[in-house]
């Protein structure tokens, strides 16, 4: 009567074992690591001078760093890749990027030569990789430059 049990068991463990390591629907299980919605992303910190007037979103803005705001070493790896680079540096912004300029929220207010201070996030594996990848804008602050 045992063994008669214990062939059940066996058997019906055989049958549900491959269900553990199948593969999750798709949609579901790691985030990517590249691209949109990915994970281990990084923060960068960009400032400079804004090198054309912003448009409304979703756009990009052209930005002519002058200084870095991340540590007085002159920011963080993922930062210098960006400082050391070609300029203009463009960023990235959609309808959910926070703008403040003066009290003005609107992209479209933000005019060429503004002083920006932008918070933007990037995948760390595209940043990683020496390539500067384009950034999208989570935080733009920006000042008139009179």
């Amino acid at each position: 009567m045992n063994l008669k049990r214990i062939a059940v068991v066996a058997a019906g463990a055989l049958v549900l074992s491959p269900l553990g390591f199948a593969a999750p629907p798709p949609g579901k299980g790691k985030p990517p690591t590249k691209g949109a919605g990915c994970k281990a992303s990084v923060t960068v910190v960009l400032t400079g001078k804004l090198a054309g007037n912003g448009t409304t979103a979703p756009s990009t803005l052209s930005v002519n760093m002058t200084s870095l705001s991340l540590t007085q070493a002159g920011g963080h790896r993922f930062t210098r890749l960006y400082k050391h680079g070609a300029h203009p540096v463009s960023v990235a912004i959609t309808t959910s990027t926070k703008i403040n300029r003066q009290g003005d929220h609107n992209p479209a207010d933000l005019e060429k030569g503004d002083r920006v201070n932008i918070t933007a996030r990037g995948c760390m594996t595209d940043i990683e990789n020496g390539t500067r990848p384009l950034v999208t804008a989570t935080r733009v602050t920006a000042h008139p430059s009179t």
